[in-house]
This record gives structure tokens, C-alpha cells and sequence, in this order.
């Protein structure tokens, strides 16, 4: 889980037209994932490093775009052999119910921004870069609503991978360098992502899941309000 979080560090390099090298990472701090590869992507002629920071926008986009569902359906962190769904997220109170669709979506959504990351990593070719990051400009709009809310920052998110628990980054605490060699390994690490998302996607497991939540409820209906106290539970 360290490279996982070297593939998010990879995602932000500053291109030539930048005056200083952390202004991209500023502008996510500022603007987040989503509207910096916006930007990017609409680029007509980008240099190897607005490539390479599209590439790993996309990257990142794809675990946002995750974070946020799983948020809105309240599913929390397991340990499942998917990387994504084992990282921490704030609750929500609100949250509706999970529907089997829902982790169809999901996964599908990860598989076509590895894709989409690759895409961009080809545009970058043998193009050298360097790539300086500032770790606590990071962070995911986990519940969307386009502000940095607590529980959102990547150190929060990814504890684990960082090896930061009960650490907050400051401002310039932590910057990162990466370049042009780093291009080949979030391009393998990309596949590894893909590949496990193929093989949760080899077995539909919408189907699957709407079985086992329809199960829950008729379960709960036959204990009634209040349920019966169950040996053991």
C-alpha cells in the first residue's frame, strides 16, 4: 500500500507553464482532483508532465469517484482484496441504502479510470519530468460537495499506506519528489488494479448483493420491533 499512495503522489506533476513547482499541487488543494483534471484534459498539445499529472488525476479521480459512493451508501472499510474498498471514509448519517447495482458501479468505475489513466501515461512516452508534491495539498471530495471537509485528507484516507497514524501533515512538512522513472510502475500498478476489479467483475456481484440485503430484511421482519434476543449476539 505504499506504492499505492506513491501512484497518488505520481498524479500531480506541474507542467512548464507553471511559475513554481508546487503550483498544480496548490491548485488541488484549492480546487480538487475533479476540476484540476478538467483542466488537463482539455489541453490540445500537453507537455510529458501535464500528461503525466492527468494520468495520475484520473488515477485519483477513480478512487474519489468510489470514496463518494461508498459514502452515500454508508459502506464502510473491510478487508477486501480491492484496495479501495479497505480505505477509511467519515460516516454518513444519512445514508441511503446500498443497492446491488451500486457495487456493479463501483468496480466498473474503477476499471475505466485505471483504463483512462493509462491513456494518459501513453501520452507521456520517454518524456522525462520531475514531479514535487506537497502531501497535505491532497484530498478527496468524499461526500461531493466541493469543499475539503474533515476525514477527507489523503493522510486521513490512506493512514495506513502513509504510515501516519495520529499524524496531520502541515504545509511543506512532507513534499515529495517523483520523476519520469516512476512512469512505468503507476503504469503496472494501474493493471494490478484493474486485474482485481476483473475478477470481482468475472461474477456480477450486484445480483449477489441484492440477495443478501433482501435476505436481511425478511430476516428482521420475521424477529419483529423489538427483535428477540438471539444466544451469543
Amino acid at each position: 500500500m505504499h506504492r499505492f499512495l506513491c501512484a497518488t503522489l505520481l498524479s500531480l506533476m506541474p507542467g512548464l507553464a507553471f511559475a513554481g513547482p508546487l503550483d498544480l499541487s496548490h491548485e488541488i488543494r484549492d480546487k480538487g482532483i475533479q476540476a484540476t483534471q478538467s483542466r488537463l484534459a482539455a489541453l490540445n498539445a500537453p507537455t510529458g508532465e501535464e500528461a503525466f499529472a492527468l494520468a495520475g488525476l484520473r488515477f485519483l479521480g477513480a478512487v474519489e469517484q468510489a470514496l463518494q459512493l461508498r459514502w452515500q451508501v454508508g459502506l464502510e472499510a473491510d478487508w477486501s482484496e480491492l484496495p479501495i474498498l479497505r480505505l477509511p471514509i467519515p460516516p454518513n448519517p444519512e445514508a441511503r441504502e446500498i443497492r446491488g447495482q451500486d457495487i456493479t458501479t463501483l468496480i466498473a468505475g474503477i476499471t475505466t479510470g485505471m483504463d483512462e489513466a493509462r491513456a494518459a501515461l501513453d501520452q507521456v512516452g520517454n518524456r522525462d519530468f520531475g514531479l514535487e508534491i506537497d502531501l497535505a495539498d491532497l484530498w478527496f471530495d468524499i461526500n461531493a460537495n466541493g469543499q475539503r471537509d474533515p476525514g477527507e485528507a489523503i493522510a486521513d484516507v490512506a493512514v495506513e499506506a502513509l504510515g501516519l497514524w495520529g499524524m496531520a501533515p502541515e504545509a511543506g512538512q512532507i513534499v515529495i519528489r517523483f520523476d519520469g522513472s516512476d512512469s512505468a510502475w503507476l503504469t503496472a500498478y494501474t493493471h494490478l488494479i484493474s486485474g482485481t476489479a476483473t475478477v470481482f467483475q468475472a461474477y456480477d456481484p450486484g445480483p449477489a448483493t441484492d440477495r443478501i440485503l433482501q435476505s436481511t430484511r425478511d430476516m428482521h421482519a420475521l424477529w419483529g420491533t423489538p427483535r428477540p434476543p438471539m444466544p451469543g449476539i
